[in-house]
């Protein structure tokens, strides 16, 4: 197993689309006050950074996370093909479990676990605009320091943005988009099939496979509600940068939730989160996946500041 941190880079071609939030700041948090866990998690989920391309030359732009973008010259077009002299570009990075809590992109892809080597969404904020067939956008960052390995990455993709809670991952029709460098160092993704389609989540992983993989079982303890849009369960791997969600297994979602497949013996932590009559709740319990007894993390009543810095800590 590699342990050694590497420069991750992802050449990905995004068809870019319209967004409803939009100010000036590079980095906002653009949000309304929490009245809902769907407020919650839009107000704590990774920031949106926005930088201003420009065609007439190449364009780099560092994220707050020293991610680095280079975007080659006369890169877009707008849907009738008319060029695109500058555009407002929107980028987002998930890098951490708890983020992937926050944000609602858990790791799954045909219902099988996968690790994450970075997360990453671009679109752009006029809606005509789109990136020209073929043209690559590289997107170069250190692997986090959660994932356990880059070996056997591939892209993956998601134009599940619209509905959260049924979030996943897709392999790229592009079946050669990751090597892996001459010096080791860094993974190579390039795919320009991206360009065709609504697609802006852009992840680079492995499948983490096991012949005895299975369900994680989940019990929450204390949730008052059975209101699945004001409750989320995940399941975070503590030895690998994953995260699972889980959903409810029987008629009452009070009671048993469960995951996708997981190999056994894997260290985890499970969450649970829940909003009931102008209040948030919180709940977590570690564990080991491939055992009998169902994980049961106890919530607890919890301010939003609260909960969203226990969840960042996993």
């Amino acid at each position: 197993m590699l342990t050694t941190r590497l420069p991750l880079i992802c050449f990905c071609g995004l068809l870019l689309s319209v967004v409803g939030c939009q100010k000036e700041a590079d980095l906002v948090d653009c949000a309304p006050p929490s009245n809902s866990l769907s407020d919650f998690l839009t107000r704590y989920a990774v920031p949106t950074e926005y930088f201003t391309y420009t065609a007439g030359t190449t364009n780099t732009f560092t994220s707050q996370h020293g991610t680095v973008l280079t975007i080659p010259p006369a890169a877009f077009q707008h849907a009738n093909g008319s060029s695109v002299p500058s555009v407002r570009l929107e980028f987002r990075e998930v890098l951490k479990r708890g983020d992937m809590v926050l944000t609602g992109t858990p790791t799954v892809a045909y219902n099988i676990l996968i690790e994450s080597g970075g997360m990453f969404f671009l679109r752009a904020l006029t809606p005509s605009v789109r990136l020209k067939n073929g043209v690559k956008i590289t997107i170069r960052n250190v692997v986090p320091a959660a994932t356990s390995t880059t070996l056997g990455m591939q892209a993956f993709l998601s134009d599940t943005t619209t509905v959260p809670r049924q979030f996943t991952w897709r392999l790229s029709p592009d079946s050669s988009a990751v090597t892996v460098s001459r010096n080791g160092n860094s993974l190579v993704t390039r795919v320009s099939y991206l360009a065709q389609y609504q697609v802006n989540w852009l992840n680079c992983d492995r499948f983490v496979y096991d012949n005895n993989a299975a369900p994680v079982q989940v019990q929450p303890q204390g949730l008052f509600t059975n209101d699945q849009t004001e409750t989320r369960v995940y399941v975070l791997f503590n030895s690998l940068n994953g995260a699972l969600g889980a959903y409810p297994t029987s008629a009452t979602p009070l009671a048993d939730w469960a995951t996708a497949a997981a190999p056994a013996d894997l260290p985890v932590t499970a969450v649970a989160l829940q909003y009931h009559e102008g209040k948030f709740y919180y709940g977590a319990q570690t564990g080991t996946t491939g055992t009998a007894t169902p994980l049961r993390p106890v919530l607890m009543e919890m301010s939003e500041e609260e909960i969203a810095e226990a969840v960042r800590k996993l």
